[in-house]
């Protein structure tokens, strides 16, 4: 029916779409199968669908007239069983009415639709049941080769692309793309993508969270194109996988993730990375590139910092600051965190010659260090002839936790850059998930 849309004489439809969001079709599951891993078989026919449902859909978007236009591509794949048996995702749903930011322009309405999808009868209520949240995640889909009558099989090469400007997968696409695949898709087809977001639920195993972030490092990092300007990561944890607990750190992993992103972020614009990183790796390798470079476009960076000790922060933020003095276009940074108990945000802005550094946190446990502060005046002084300007204040604690535009947290709403570590929709929906039981 798209094709019926857009295609022919209909080209040029194409440059009338700014949101495109693509939904394809895997295969049904039955009861007790929602509560076993999936079989190969299976496997196999949901990467078929995934493929030749792609390439399709890309295939439509190469005939673009390039006269002007360009849209985001936002994918997403699912089986219909998946609603089915986790009907409090209403998210999973076709008939999902918030995609876009404007959606959320009557918050009261969000909220009403939410509460009434939570009070709806489920056939199904396996929300806390190991077995079908594994059946939920699936397996990544890959591209895979596709029979055709008389020729060897082989994986298409996509179409070029050069409409899609952005390209979303929200959290909602539970099980994912396989990141070869995704640097596939980046090779071939998004030869003009501009913006990236990711969004995903941590994995439910270390083991694949361990391969998810290698691949990232393998496939993902170095297939990236050149034209993007803007990539945001953001990672979920609603279900708290047993290995959250553990150390990432004991492996070479996150030193070699960081160690690669540093040279990617100096070509973007807007970075909000992964938050498994080693930080004091990833800035040590960004002051050192930038500084030697003399190229760095990094103008806003949004870092979750961890769950640290104060001289742990302070150690980040002074290390922060030694890759800050290299990045000359830099104009907004914000490290922060959101755990209850160890809630802070330092933010550094520079704007027409002034420098000013904010600091936030929950009571005295953290205050700026001085060693902090002076770190940072000398990254001002870099760039400004004026004094840096220091705001030091609490959280504002006063506030109702239940109202909803306070996420029931202290910390989003007062991130200045929390649309570049967030999508809108995703953070109005977590606000929402962190209350229920």
């Amino acid at each position: 029916m798209f094709r019926e849309f857009v295609g022919g004489k209909n080209t040029i439809r194409l440059n009338h779409i700014r949101h495109l969001s693509f939904r394809i079709e895997l295969v049904r599951y039955t009861c007790p199968t929602c509560k076993k891993p999936e079989k190969e078989v299976t496997i196999a026919r949901n990467n078929r669908l995934f493929t030749s449902a792609l390439n399709s859909l890309l295939d439509i978007l190469s005939s673009w007239d390039r006269k002007h236009g360009g849209l985001t591509l936002e994918v997403i794949a699912l089986s219909p069983s998946d609603v089915e048996h986790h009907a409090y995702e209403p998210e999973l749903a076709d008939d999902y009415p918030f995609q876009l930011e404007e959606d959320l322009e009557q918050p009261s309405r969000f909220r009403e639709y939410h509460a009434a999808k939570s009070t709806e009868h489920r056939a199904f209520s396996n929300r806390h049941m190991r077995q079908a949240l594994v059946r939920l995640h699936g397996t990544p889909l890959e591209m895979t080769p596709l029979s055709r009558k008389g020729r060897p099989k082989s994986i298409p090469t996509l179409p070029e692309t050069p409409i899609v400007k952005g390209f979303l997968i929200r959290r909602s696409f539970f099980r994912g793309f396989a990141l070869s695949s995704l640097a596939k898709l980046f090779n071939e087809s998004l030869v003009a993508l501009e913006w990236f977001r990711l969004e995903r639920w941590a994995s439910l195993t270390l083991d694949q969270e361990i391969a998810f972030y290698t691949d990232m490092w393998a496939f993902l990092i170095p297939t990236l194109p050149q034209t993007v300007k803007k990539l945001s990561f953001s990672q979920w944890s609603r279900w708290k996988p047993p290995w959250m607990h553990g150390h990432l750190d004991q492996i070479d992993l996150r030193k070699s993730l960081s160690r690669a992103l540093a040279p990617l972020a100096l070509r973007l614009t807007e970075f909000c990375p992964p938050d498994v990183m080693n930080l004091p790796e990833f800035f040590y390798h960004l002051g050192h590139m930038s500084s030697g470079s003399g190229e760095a476009k990094l103008e806003l960076l949004s870092i979750k910092g961890g769950r640290f000790a104060q001289s742990c922060v302070t150690r980040l933020l002074t290390s922060t600051a030694a890759a800050a003095k290299a990045l000359p276009r830099l104009r907004i940074l914000e490290v922060w965190h959101d755990t209850r108990g160890y809630e802070y945000l330092f933010r550094y802005t520079q704007s027409n010659g002034q420098a000013t550094v904010t600091w936030m946190n929950g009571g005295d446990e953290y205050p700026l260090a001085p060693e902090v502060l002076e770190a940072w005046e000398d990254v001002a002084s870099a760039y400004s002839t004026r004094p840096i300007a220091v705001d030091r204040r609490r959280f504002p604690r006063n506030q109702q936790m239940t109202d909803q535009t306070w996420y029931n947290r202290c910390v989003y709403p007062l991130l200045e850059l929390r649309r570049l570590a967030f999508d809108p929709v995703t953070l109005e929906r977590e606000s929402l998930l962190i209350g229920e039981p």
